[in-house]
């Protein structure tokens, strides 16, 4: 799968995932990365606002090994449209077993959440690929 997301009125874009700090110029994980060093990632994210939309709102999910352990919201507006922004996550302490592990963002819509429970229904705008690496 591509990182970048598209739908008929918008698109965002996964512009890469790494350790570091948030303006490291790497934007993939090293292949192999040992177990105490795997606290936190930094993720990009780059979106484009559907025309005439002052606050585009999207809903970001990070899955580790298949589940969901974030959500974040993000809003594209004029100051941010079409510039890549840094996100991080920390990564859960009980997927940092040695072997090899995968982190995937799924996008979705403010309308994608139900506003009864206050939870993503569906990330309708897709994922992007899967970002892999082996902790020792």
């Amino acid at each position: 799968m591509e990182n970048r997301i598209s739908d008929p009125y918008m698109t965002v874009e996964i512009t890469g995932m790494w350790t570091g700090g948030p303006m490291e110029s790497k934007r993939a994980p090293d292949p192999t990365i040992a177990q105490a060093a795997v606290n936190r990632f930094f993720y990009g994210v780059k979106g484009i606002r559907p025309a005439g939309v002052p606050v585009y709102k999207l809903i970001v999910g990070v899955f580790v090994d298949g589940q969901l352990i974030e959500t974040f919201r993000m809003d594209i507006t004029d100051k941010t449209d079409g510039k890549e922004s840094p996100y991080f996550f920390t990564y859960p302490a009980t997927k940092k077993n040695p072997g090899t592990h995968s982190v995937v963002f799924k996008i979705a819509t403010t309308n994608d959440v139900d506003p009864a429970s206050n939870k993503v229904k569906a990330f309708s705008l897709g994922e992007s690929r899967a970002f892999s690496f082996t902790i020792t």
